[in-house]
């Protein structure tokens, strides 16, 4: 008896050893908070149409990953930041707007010092001022900042980063490598999707180079 105790024992020891090395082995650790930069550019330059075509100005903003312990996600940005960025769109693209408001009452005839009396007397502001309000006025930052939020769970084994909103599904994956704070996310020619790339935006592709925030 007392030697079936001592096997037993050594068993569950030797089960734990090999448990530990296979972790220790198998998978990298993601763990932490991970920002990516993603230009939106091309995307948003297709939404505004054919009118603006000439118009070329950066839109992006910081995506943060925040990998858990737990095997759980969360994918979101900053508010305050992201509107700092947008800002930066919006001013050009109301700049854009002034000059492309401008080009087009030249064509009728009329020169522009008449043109901006009159629209300032209509809108009460300058003219940029008042396109800059009106673009202002269509966004709602935080309604876009929590439809920005994706919560859910993952899983890397393999080289591979697999993430879903409430299962794995091990068709859906990225290729991940982590050396020191650099994360990498590369297409995989296998996978059925990629959980990070949305093949519908214009101009996103891979690789993703995520920096480690914390």
């Amino acid at each position: 008896m007392k030697k079936l105790k001592k096997i037993s024992a050594l068993l569950l020891v030797f089960v734990l050893v090999l448990a530990f090395a296979a972790c220790g082995k198998s998978d990298m650790s993601a763990v932490g908070t991970w920002s990516v930069k993603m230009d939106l550019s091309a995307a948003m330059k297709e939404e505004l149409g054919s009118e603006f075509s000439d118009f070329d100005a950066p839109f992006s903003f910081t995506v943060y990953l925040d990998f858990n312990e737990d095997g759980s996600y969360k994918m979101y940005v900053d508010e305050k930041e992201t509107e700092e960025d947008m800002n930066v769109f919006m001013t050009a693209l109301a700049d854009f707007f002034t000059e492309y408001l401008y080009t087009l009452v030249a064509a009728e005839g009329v020169d522009r010092a008449t043109a901006q009396a009159a629209l300032e007397a209509q809108f009460g502001m300058s003219v940029n001022d008042y396109a800059l309000k009106t673009i202002k006025e269509s966004i709602d930052m935080s309604a876009l900042a929590e439809s920005l939020v994706q919560e859910g769970v993952y899983e890397i084994k393999g080289g591979k980063l697999y993430m879903g909103i409430d299962k794995i599904d091990k068709r859906v994956y990225d290729l991940i490598t982590i050396e020191g704070d650099k994360m990498t996310l590369d297409a995989a020619k296998d996978a059925a999707a990629s959980p990070m790339l949305n093949e519908s935006i214009p101009g996103l592709s891979h690789p993703f180079e995520l920096t480690k925030v914390k």
